[in-house]
């Protein structure tokens, strides 16, 4: 193990479309289409693999959350660094907000953690599992795509 590890972008293909609109070189060693299953319909995915990323950074992550193009992140175990993800999401007032996981972190707590909210009672626990449960909470990509849609369409209106 290295600090330089595989790192793994997923995007809507039309965010993926608008990359090169932007003039954001992904620069992946690999992309492939994939379709991402939802609600009877099925949503064009993109996956693009980058090699050899100096502490799961790509070095384009700042680009792709200024021009508020949403992705998941995923990366490897490195020497000095566990594997994590990371998703960014653009929400229904424009924000982008994200989020990112390291180890196991995403689907698990610490007893730790809950045995310190335990101490205030029933509804300590209670509380505490809520506000776990939201932080962990990612918009799922249907979801995202119309977000983008509506918000790219308020732009449309707004601009003639």
């Amino acid at each position: 193990m290295g600090d330089r590890v595989a790192v793994t972008l997923h995007l809507p293909k039309s965010e993926y479309d608008r990359t090169f609109e932007k003039g954001i070189d992904l620069q992946g060693n690999y992309e492939t289409p994939y379709d991402y299953p939802s609600e009877g319909q099925t949503l064009k995915m993109i996956e693009v693999v980058f090699d050899e990323c100096n502490y799961a950074n790509i070095g384009i992550e700042t680009t792709l959350q200024e021009a508020k193009i949403p992705y998941d992140k995923f990366w490897e175990q490195g020497g000095d660094y566990e594997s994590g993800t990371e998703y960014f999401r653009i929400l229904e007032d424009g924000q982008g907000v994200t989020k990112e996981f390291c180890g196991n972190e995403e689907t698990h707590i610490s007893l730790q953690s809950l045995l310190k909210a335990r101490e205030g009672g029933l509804e300590s626990v209670d509380a505490f599992i809520a506000k776990e449960l939201s932080r962990r909470e990612i918009l799922p990509w249907p979801d995202q795509v119309k977000i983008l849609e509506k918000l790219r369409d308020a732009a449309d209106l707004n601009s003639d």
